[in-house]
């Protein structure tokens, strides 16, 4: 008899006929986490809800998230609650690490000492959207005075990790005054210090009376030329 009326099946063959199941919101929300490279714990935090909001959601596969869940998380991380419920386009993926960085004022930042606090009004902010960022929390800030002008010159936009507040000798930190406004300088230790970085010689090193209050680590530097 034959082998040839019964040829091998190929497991390619039995994949191709196997109708794909259709991707529910928790897998776009999902995607989109590991697309910012968040734990859901940061997530639902940066999204305003408790912090284990979506680890219990991912629990229980059948629910579907609020609304108020879904509105956060696209405010958090730039995306439209269109995409989270119905899925469709998205980013591509040479814009997948790209982010949007809210623009504050140094007057705001000086709110924004503790990681978990919110930008007020983050919807109606400004966005900076920039490639490279690695995982943190982060806010803009226009520099505007010349007290770190060897660096960052006024018209630059500087890039503060929220979540970096342990000071490193050397580091360039955004930190709140006793006034509760916020202030760029270099950190140097033995003794405590925030020193400018300018051509300016009116800029005096500042030691702090008590412990420093740090807003976050300056990471990247953007300088726009005039037009």
């Amino acid at each position: 008899m034959s082998t040839d009326l019964y040829p091998p099946i190929q497991i390619d063959q039995i994949a191709d006929n196997i109708p794909h199941m259709a991707e529910t919101v928790q897998d776009r929300i999902k995607k989109l986490l590991a697309l910012r490279k968040v734990t859901p714990q940061r997530a639902s935090i940066e999204a305003g809800m408790s912090r284990d909001a979506l680890r219990t959601l991912f629990r229980h596969p059948e629910r579907n998230p609020s609304a108020k869940m879904l509105s956060g998380l696209a405010q958090a991380y730039d995306v439209s609650t269109e995409w989270l419920l119905n899925g469709g386009p998205m980013a591509d993926e040479e814009d997948a690490n790209c982010r949007s960085v809210p623009l504050v004022s140094f007057l705001n930042a000086g709110q924004l000492s503790e990681p978990s606090r919110r930008v007020e009004n983050a919807s109606s902010q400004e966005k900076i959207h920039v490639s490279g960022l690695p995982d943190g929390n982060w806010i803009a800030l226009n520099v505007e005075e010349d007290s770190m002008n060897l660096y960052s010159p006024p018209g630059s936009i500087i890039f503060v990790n929220r979540n970096e507040q342990d000071a490193v000798d050397g580091g360039f930190y955004v930190v709140r005054t006793d006034h509760g406004e916020a202030i760029y300088k270099r950190y140097r230790s033995d003794p405590d210090r925030l020193e400018p970085e300018s051509t300016n010689r009116e800029h005096q090193t500042i030691f702090p009376r008590g412990p420093l209050t740090i807003i976050g680590r300056v990471r990247l530097n953007l300088f726009k030329f005039p037009s």
